[in-house]
């Protein structure tokens, strides 16, 4: 029954944080599901490339479902252009400074500093490791379009429901829904700021970007903006990535 309290819908309406981390947590439950299934049997029995557009299809699915439960996604008066000049101009700034340790890289090997403390991992050896080519080294344009779809437009609304929505509201106040994002204060902007970058190889242009929208997110209450600030930014890297090969950034 609908009305079940049990149902999956009337637990998402008891627990409103729900409806902001299933997206999220989907897009993650395929990568710890692909690691435990590869660690089983070895290699995994189809091409795990293909999951990127799996995961970003099921969290698309689930804000599709939850949206009438996510008011802050309804869409409301648009602000002004300068609010949205604004969050390009932020989104334009994160997306350089994610491409600035291969700069860093070539100070290195021309006798500068190391860089290499700024990622989680070797240069290299971040990334997911998804390289949209076939045998031949041809770009596969199927895998390349679920790439850029689901960075553009699936990731930064999961992402930022979740990481600004929810859990920057909660930690100011765990009854999330009555704090407006404009009178949080810099413990929890600061802290999921410092959360976000440690979910990225990048671990200090995740800082930076978490900071950034998160401020942008505080600034102006209005999650939509943060949303265009990311997506302008993934899309920008996306095609930094197939215009140099900088498959290790994907």
């Amino acid at each position: 029954m609908s009305g079940s309290p049990r149902s999956l819908p009337a637990l998402v309406d008891r627990h409103p944080g729900l409806a902001r981390i299933l997206p999220f947590g989907l897009l993650l439950l395929g990568i710890a599901f692909d690691a435990l299934l590869k660690d089983r049997l070895g290699a995994l029995p189809w091409d795990p490339r293909w999951d990127y557009a799996v995961r970003s299809l099921c969290a698309l699915l689930a804000l599709v479902w939850l949206w009438p439960r996510l008011p802050e996604l309804r869409w409301r008066p648009v602000p002004g252009a300068s609010a949205w000049l604004l969050a390009g101009g932020l989104g334009l700034a994160v997306f350089a400074l994610w491409i600035a340790p291969p700069l860093r890289a070539f100070a290195q090997s021309a006798g500068g500093f190391d860089a290499r403390w700024l990622r989680l991992a070797a240069p290299g050896q971040g990334g997911s490791g998804f390289t949209p080519l076939d045998a031949h080294g041809q770009l596969q344009w199927g895998l390349t379009a679920a790439r850029l779809a689901g960075s553009l437009l699936v990731v930064p609304v999961a992402e930022e429901l979740f990481w600004r929505s929810f859990l920057m509201r909660w930690i100011e106040n765990t009854d999330f829904l009555a704090r407006d994002p404009r009178q949080i204060g810099l413990r929890a902007w600061a802290l999921q700021a410092l959360l976000f970058g440690v979910e990225h190889e990048l671990w200090l242009a995740g800082i930076v970007a978490g900071l950034a929208y998160g401020w942008l997110y505080r600034r102006s209450g209005r999650i939509w903006l943060p949303i265009a600030a990311h997506a302008l930014t993934n899309g920008l890297l996306g095609l930094w990535v197939l215009q140099g090969a900088h498959w290790s950034y994907w």
